[in-house]
């Protein structure tokens, strides 16, 4: 029996390569602005289609774009990007008014709230629209449209002021809302918490000790993304559950999440103690700096994630090869053949080596 293991030890040995370095890479990197050659260019969201909104600091001015397969197409360069919906349609803003570009129009949205600004930050696959609207008592509030009828989604107790960042598929909200909380010994502790909403009413999603947090996406299940402030005021990268805030990880001294797809893959920045950003994103459960799993002759250093669609392609901002600050898209590349064929291997090893443990068990009874 120890002879037959020995010979598939040996079958498995003969058939497994050494894992090489490109085992590591698991996104190729492209530049959604690459003829930008001295303005900036930041992406700010992806949809399940592949279309990328951004901004750009371009020959007509600073504005929105949109990229998709290859083509980039500048929008208004008076309109600046905030979010992006399935169908393509893109929140926005211009000054102090909230925009919706839909097929090449733009739609203004009417703040019915009395206030004099109102601003765009995201927006559903139905196009209704979250953000901030002035009111008529001159405090902003968080709301929801759909660009006719302004809805009031008000701040949580003693609060006031709030803004919705981020909308899901449901309707639900999150962003963050003024606070005052007033202890037993009468100690007034102002603050800024974040908050999704649940029936049309605000949940307060608290902090890690300190008396900031903010959401900053939300998925279709309700799960939120965002920062937290510590008590020594350091900021921590959190998703939500039914039981409090939960710590994404953290590979420096501060981080924040801005995305997160319906897979619960989160995606975001971070900063260490040299004071240098980087863009991360959960893989397997675990914050990983995304410059780790993509070529490391690719040049790029990628500075910040800013979203991720439920195909786990990723967008954000960084340094290209030349230097210059470009958005980048992420596409997912699939396991190189031999990191497949080792990974593949060291199953059939661990199976061998039981089989052998139960050999040798079986040989001393």
């Amino acid at each position: 029996m120890m002879k037959k293991f020995k010979k598939q030890l040996l079958g498995i040995l003969l058939v497994v390569p050494v894992c090489s370095a490109d085992a590591a890479v698991l996104y190729s990197v492209t530049d959604l602005t690459p003829n930008l050659e001295f303005g900036v260019s930041q992406a700010v969201g992806i949809n399940d289609a592949g279309q990328v909104a951004g901004n750009a600091d371009h020959a007509a001015g600073f504005g929105a774009f949109i990229a998709h397969n290859g083509t980039l197409n500048y929008l208004s360069p008076n309109f600046s990007a905030t979010g992006i919906n399935a169908g393509g349609q893109i929140a926005g803003n211009s000054g102090q008014a909230a925009l919706i570009y839909t097929n090449g129009s733009i739609t203004p949205i009417n703040n019915s709230l009395g206030g004099s600004s109102i601003y765009a930050a995201g927006i559903n696959d139905s196009g209704l629209v979250t953000g901030a609207a002035r009111t008529i008592s001159g405090n902003d509030h968080a709301f929801i449209t759909n660009s006719q009828s302004v809805q009031d989604l008000g701040a949580l107790p003693r609060g006031y002021s709030s803004v919705g960042y981020a909308i899901n598929n449901l309707g639900q909200v999150t962003g963050d809302s003024g606070t005052r909380i007033i202890t037993a010994s009468g100690t007034i502790i102002d603050g800024t918490h974040a908050f999704v909403t649940e029936n049309g009413q605000m949940r307060d999603l608290g902090t890690f000790g300190g008396s900031l947090s903010r959401g900053n996406a939300i998925n279709d299940s309700g799960v939120v993304a965002g920062h937290a402030a510590r008590a020594d005021g350091s900021y921590q990268a959190f998703i939500s559950s039914d039981t409090g805030l939960r710590a994404v990880g953290n590979l420096g001294v501060w981080s924040s999440a801005s995305g997160i797809n319906n897979a619960g893959q989160v995606v975001g920045r971070f900063g260490n103690a040299s004071g240098n950003e980087r863009a991360f994103a959960t893989i397997n459960g675990e914050m990983t700096d995304l410059n780790t799993v993509i070529a490391l002759n690719s040049g790029w250093l990628l500075l910040g994630a800013t979203d991720i669609n439920n195909s786990g392609y990723i967008v954000g901002s960084g340094l290209t090869p030349s230097g210059r600050f470009h958005a980048f898209l992420l596409t997912p590349v699939a396991v190189p053949l031999p990191a497949a064929v080792w990974l593949f291997g060291s199953a059939l090893f661990g199976w061998a080596a039981t089989r052998a443990r139960k050999s040798a068990v079986q040989l001393l009874i």
